[in-house]
């Protein structure tokens, strides 16, 4: 009796550590994919209020707006070393993030997140279509790698991360938190999975909790 009693303290014991893994991980995850995506987007904002100034100075000008083109130029040729320079960054993201968390892909973290936010900034500034979800979705993923790439986490819990991480980046982006969640289970696993829940639920809220502490409670659209 005293034998399995002992057997059942010991397994709580391990589900509570367990729960706490799993917040703490959310927490870290969420936390650092809502700055880098609250960093995104509010560099998108500013760049589209520079392009509507730009546009505004140039209008009616037909100097002004040949100048602009040739800058233009100039954006889509650095745009275009940036991304000889980290190949991983480009296009939406969302097909990297889900390559890496099948263990096809290993982008370097720091350099996908410091192209994706300079040159999503530019592409912007030159007027090009560009969304919030893809991007947002991916720098989330990188700064969760990040976090566990800087503690040493093994591949379970660091992919655990990263895919907490992208349903953090996609709630901050848009402040929807469930959206999230819903495309952490469907989008990235197929599958539905208890302990990415567990710690995706923590991840998407606080994310969208940092995001509408900078942002306010206003919608998006």
């Amino acid at each position: 009796m005293k034998k399995r009693k002992n057997e059942s303290l010991h397994i709580l014991e391990n589900k509570k550590t367990e729960s706490l893994i799993f917040v703490t991980d959310g927490l870290l995850a969420g936390a650092a994919a809502g700055l880098v995506s609250i960093l995104y987007r509010f560099l998108l904002t500013n760049a589209e209020t520079i392009l509507r100034q730009i546009l505004a100075f140039i209008k009616g000008n037909p100097l002004l707006i040949a100048g602009w083109f040739l800058i233009l130029i100039i954006l889509g040729i650095i745009v275009g070393i940036t991304m000889r320079w980290e190949p991983m960054a480009a296009g939406s993201g969302i097909p990297q993030v889900s390559g890496e968390i099948r263990g096809y892909l290993d982008p370097s973290w720091w350099k996908v997140i410091v192209t994706k936010l300079f040159s999503g900034t530019l592409c912007i500034i030159g007027g090009m279509s560009l969304g919030r979800e893809g991007p947002s979705i991916q720098l989330g993923a990188m700064a969760a790698k990040g976090i566990a790439r800087n503690r040493s986490l093994d591949k379970t819990r660091e992919r655990r991360l990263i895919s907490c991480g992208a349903g953090a980046g996609l709630a901050a982006a848009f402040n929807a938190p469930l959206s999230g969640i819903i495309f952490i289970l469907e989008e990235i696993h197929h599958t539905f999975d208890r302990t990415i829940l567990a710690a995706g639920i923590v991840a998407a809220v606080t994310g969208d909790f940092l995001s509408k502490l900078f942002f306010g409670q206003s919608a998006v659209f």
